[in-house]
């Protein structure tokens, strides 16, 4: 495994424009389109969604005169760029704006920075990862999982209330860039939803959001400490020296190998039967890779340490 990369994928800012009529001028001289949760979506002269730079959208919410652009300060779709990059993205932006005769104020509003750091490894061990991230669950969070060819594509981390806070997924596969789950992307999505809570995005700097990242990130990783992700020949060898050392009863053993054999075999018992035999193996710090026959052992804690502390922003 190798940190291939790290920085933002997204952002979203924003400013409150209530007096300022360029606003509405624009908006009467541009070809707009209804974009949910009470915004517009200004499209350029030719219908194009990036406007007025390239990867970057253009919203409007009339009702809290709140105009806000989202988009890749990198440019590209899927590709990072440096964190202390994001305040000269704003004023690209801000000097576009004003080349079509509209005012953005000096102050522009971080209201979503999305810091990701990218690794790349075998699809074997990526499987794995992804397995591993899908079975902790911190607490009060709710997992969120999307499958592609019976394999986790990509995890989210949602509170209760269904926003998210972070997500791990196959970059490479997901923007055709790489080999299916040889390229694991790891993000903290902060969202800064209430006005109080947003900052001047001329204070993004690289420290400031690889420390966010590390915070939460790293909180996971204590929380994976000692969990191993391996593959069925792995987790039977894992269990059977569990008991010769007595860290299991013959009868866990008994129960957490039948488990994983009759999983290997396709079997799927009641849901609430299997959500507690993989609790089970949880708790005696395996998580089971499903499918893979060849000896696959990846010590998810040690992933996510490497995630936090070898990537260079």
């Amino acid at each position: 495994m190798s940190v291939a990369d790290a920085g933002i994928d997204t952002a979203k800012v924003s400013s409150y424009v209530a007096h300022d009529r360029s606003i509405r001028a624009m908006l009467e001289g541009q070809p707009t389109r209804n974009a949910g949760g009470g915004a517009v979506l200004v499209l350029g002269d030719d219908g194009s969604k990036d406007w007025p730079v390239a990867g970057a959208r253009t919203l409007f919410y009339p009702r809290f005169s709140l105009l806000a652009v989202e988009g890749h300060p990198s440019g590209a779709r899927g590709a990072l760029a440096a964190p202390d990059d994001v305040p000269g993205w704003c004023e690209d932006l801000r000097t576009a704006f004003a080349d079509r005769g509209v005012t953005v104020d000096d102050r522009l509003g971080a209201a979503r920075l999305d810091a990701a750091v990218t690794i790349r490894t075998e699809p074997r061990d990526g499987a794995a990862i992804l397995s591993g991230v899908a079975a902790i669950v911190p607490p009060r969070v709710k997992l969120e999982t999307f499958r592609d060819r019976d394999a986790i594509e990509t995890v989210y981390y949602v509170t209760e209330k269904g926003r998210k806070l972070a997500r791990c997924y196959d970059s490479g596969h997901h923007y055709g860039t790489a080999e299916r789950l040889s390229t694991i992307r790891f993000e903290d999505q902060r969202t800064y939803d209430r006005p109080s809570r947003r900052f001047d995005v001329r204070t993004v700097t690289t420290a400031n959001v690889r420390e966010a990242f590390r915070d939460r990130w790293g909180a996971l990783a204590k929380a994976t400490e000692g969990v191993s992700v391996s593959s069925v020949p792995v987790t039977v060898d894992r269990l059977g020296v569990m008991y010769e050392t007595g860290a299991v009863t013959w009868a866990q053993a008994e129960r957490a190998v039948g488990a994983t054999l009759l999983l290997r075999s396709g079997c799927r018992p009641h849901d609430k039967t299997l959500q507690r035999r993989r609790r089970e193996l949880r708790e005696l710090g395996v998580v089971l890779l499903e499918g893979e026959l060849e000896p696959v052992d990846v010590h998810l804690g040690e992933v996510l340490e490497r995630v936090c502390d070898e990537a260079v922003w």
